[in-house]
């Protein structure tokens, strides 16, 4: 990135500032509809908003990356709270962490984010939804066949209900009393996946369920759909979300049961809850600890059994099916609308198989010309030797006719005789010369057939190799989104000094004393932006493919040139480097990394040092696994291990009594990443740490070899 890149930087963060005061206040990021239930969540949610004030902007993903993609349209836009119905309960977790560093708190609605960055997680308490649909079920069919089918293990909810239902299973499955006949995971909230795979189910020869234990209502529509009619209302299907197509299965009764979790008060509260935030109120929510890793603000109410006897008292007393009518078409509208995005898509793709078979038959085309025109250069010849052989012929009969007239001359008959075992000969070296051709046209038939194979395997190849590069580019894009995520929330600071120190010394004119002391502080924040643009030049060299080439890097030379540049440092704290370099002593890779690498890891050795030892540093290499690994080990005062995973972040610190800016190891990470090496991290407080460097063995053949001798002694 250049100077007029980060002029664009500059632009992009004041022009966000300029419409923040116009943008929308709270943003909505809901998963695709694949219920209508939340037609009537985003409905409510919006709606209470609006009384109290609040403007919201809404957007729908249909998987995870879009849905990150769109989150980070939402704080561009100045969007102050985030509430999100994640579509996967880990990968939503970026959204939190980037929403985070904006300074912008996110809600957790109904599906748990596993992060313990939220501002709160509102929901129902799916823990007990599992646990009420086995015990109805139980109730009516306490011994028999039980079939489950439950969503997608990236949300969480779907977790919660298969171990409700198995807390209560369990010792029915022990006993023997139930047995599960199959148990299905679908990959999405599919109505269209339960319909295929519960149809598989009732095609094969395995045994039929009484009792189908369906996550929710979407899925128990599919299992209706796919049961054979002979099936149909004679097994007891269990649902959930009370939605329109639930409760008319109900009625109907095709589905037995429903878990009832009332939408209004959950989205009334999440509205509340975000109005809360925007005031920068503190929420009154309990911790609640949801696994060993993951504790939030959380509140959760009580969900509600519905079947054919309470429907009336609970579902139409509280106006939910009613409002589940309303909303109905719009959902139905937005379904055909991603139909039509579906058959686009599917278009495209078959455009795309019809131009693969067009070139495979041009392939098949000119293989088949070319086979052809050799057929017809053979059929010339065959045709030529046949003229030849009709000419001799004729000639024949004229030597008959001149042998009648030479009957009396045996010279002359010896001559012709002669003229004739030469005509013999040729017609033997022709027969010679076309067995010669039929040979060298099988040898072009196989080269054509090796031809067409290679250009198989090439195309095979160039798909992958373009799969592979898509998949660089848009992790590629994403890093690089997240950096700059991270570049405006770090360049703000010393911009807002300058721009404030700017401003006082417009006040401060008459008193040169003071002026000077804010032109002092001014100049402390522009050095401080310069070690930005430092950093962020240090990384780009980098990122944007650097053009250093790889030699032969001695790591001896190297490591003595890290001793000279940290004499001082050594020399003051009596610091022992022990070099352990007997297997491997050089490597082929770019000489600027593994310097940049050796000085950063010492330095950071020497920085974070033991107060109660001497500090000893080994820097050690070896083969493993057909790799050099490069190794820096220290007895320094170690990293907590839940700070590793984060050790290698731009601007990243968990040691503060020193100073630092964060940026080392993360040039270290990105000159590895750059080299297509894998770091390792070992680490215990107090003891000290080694940091492994795993690179493609590229050292110099000798010195590999001599380097398996070793071993082998």
């Amino acid at each position: 990135m250049n100077i007029s890149s980060f002029k664009w930087l500059f632009v992009l963060y004041f022009s966000l500032i300029g419409v923040s005061g116009t943008a929308q206040k709270v943003g909505l990021l809901l998963g695709s509809y694949v219920s209508s239930r939340w037609y009537l969540d985003q409905k409510l949610f919006v709606d209470r908003l609006s009384g109290l004030g609040i403007t919201c902007a809404v957007k729908i993903a249909y998987d995870p990356d879009e849905q990150l993609e769109q989150a980070g349209e939402l704080i561009e836009a100045g969007a102050e709270v985030l509430v999100i119905v994640p579509l996967d309960a880990g990968k939503a977790a970026s959204i939190v962490r980037i929403a985070k560093y904006a300074g912008v708190p996110v809600i957790s609605y109904d599906r748990l984010i596993l992060s313990n960055e939220l501002a709160v997680y509102l929901s129902y308490d799916n823990l007990k939804v599992g646990k009420l649909q086995a015990q109805y079920m139980l109730s009516k069919v306490p011994r028999g066949d039980y079939l489950l089918i439950n969503g997608p293990i990236s949300d969480n909810n779907a977790i919660l209900f298969r171990e409700g239902q198995m807390q209560v299973l369990r010792p029915h499955i022990e006993s023997g009393d139930i047995r599960i006949v199959d148990d299905i995971v679908l990959d999405k909230w599919s109505q269209m996946e339960s319909f295929e795979k519960v149809t598989l189910h009732y095609k094969s020869d395995r045994k039929k369920p009484d009792v189908i234990l369906a996550a929710n209502d979407a899925l128990a529509n599919g299992v209706i759909k796919a049961l054979p009619s002979e099936y149909t209302g004679k097994v007891y299907i269990s649902g959930q979300d009370a939605d329109l197509a639930g409760i008319r299965n109900i009625i109907a009764g095709h589905q037995t049961m429903t878990v009832y979790k009332p939408i209004k008060p959950l989205a009334y509260l999440a509205a509340e809850k975000a109005e809360e935030l925007l005031n920068r109120q503190e929420l009154t929510a309990g911790m609640v600890r949801h696994s060993d890793s993951i504790s939030v603000p959380t509140i959760l109410m009580e969900p509600v059994v519905v079947d054919k006897n309470n429907y009336r008292e609970t579902i139409l007393k509280d106006g939910h099916a009613s409002l589940l009518e309303v909303v109905n078409n719009l959902g139905e509208a937005f379904e055909q609308e991603r139909n039509k995005i579906r058959l686009t898509l599917l278009e495209k793709e078959k455009a795309l198989e019809v131009e693969k078979k067009i070139n495979q038959r041009n392939t098949f085309i000119i293989i088949l010309i070319f086979f052809l025109l050799s057929v017809m250069g053979l059929s010339y010849t065959i045709y030529q030797k046949q003229r030849d052989n009709k000419l001799l012929n004729k000639q024949k009969k004229i030597i008959q006719g001149k042998n009648e007239e030479l009957n009396q001359t045996n010279k002359t008959l010896r001559a012709y005789n002669d003229e004739l075992t030469q005509h013999q000969e040729e017609i033997s070296a022709q027969r010679d010369a076309i067995a010669l051709q039929n040979q060298k046209l099988e040898e072009v038939k196989t080269i054509i057939e090796q031809q067409r194979d290679e250009i198989m395997r090439q195309n095979e190849t160039l798909e992958a190799e373009v799969r592979k590069r898509t998949g660089e580019l848009v992790q590629y894009v994403q890093q690089l989104e997240e950096y700059a995520f991270i570049t405006a929330h770090k360049l703000r600071a010393p911009v807002a000094r300058i721009t404030g120190l700017g401003q006082l010394i417009e006040k401060k004119q008459s008193n040169p004393e003071e002026v000077k002391f804010i032109l002092e502080k001014l100049s402390a924040a522009s050095e401080e932006l310069g070690l930005i643009f430092d950093d962020l030049n240090a990384v780009l060299d980098i990122r944007t493919f650097s053009m250093e080439v790889f030699t032969e890097v001695d790591i001896m030379e190297e490591i003595d040139y890290v001793k000279a540049n940290l004499k001082a440092e050594i020399k003051r704290h009596n610091v022992i480097i022990k070099p352990e370099l007997s297997y491997v002593k050089t490597i082929f890779s770019i000489q600027p990394y593994i310097q940049s690498i050796l000085f950063n890891l010492i330095s950071n050795s020497i920085k974070y040092r033991h107060a109660d030892r001497q500090l000893e540093v080994k820097v050690r290499t070896e083969l493993v696994d057909d790799k050099v690994c490069l190794s820096v080990s220290d007895n320094g005062i170690g990293i907590a291990a839940p700070d590793i995973e984060s050790m290698f972040q731009l601007y990243q610190r968990h040691h503060f009594h020193v100073e630092g800016r964060g940026i080392g190891l993360f040039l270290v990470k990105t000159q590895m990443d750059a080299l297509g090496g894998e770091i390792k991290v070992k680490s215990r407080v107090g003891k000290g740490t080694t940091l492994e460097f795993y690179l493609k063995q590229t050292a110099d053949t000798s010195t590999i070899k001599e380097a398996k001798k070793t071993i082998t002694i």
